[in-house]
């Protein structure tokens, strides 16, 4: 039981740096260029972020 929690307590931290490394980058994209980047790194990070979810659901089911 103890596992299963520090798994999911790792993967949450993961998602969360993940989602403020494209955050950050979408910040600096629409600097540089354009607004039309922001939108494309906006689904970026929401694939990455279902894509985690799922991962994250095939793990919990795969633990005893």
């Amino acid at each position: 039981m103890e596992k299963k929690v520090l798994l999911i307590v790792i993967m949450v931290v993961l998602l969360l740096l993940l989602g403020v490394s494209t955050g950050l980058f979408g910040v600096h994209i629409v600097l540089n260029l354009s607004m039309l980047a922001s939108y494309c790194n906006i689904l970026l990070g929401g694939m990455i972020s279902i894509v985690g979810a799922e991962l994250l659901k095939l793990l919990l089911k795969r633990m005893p």
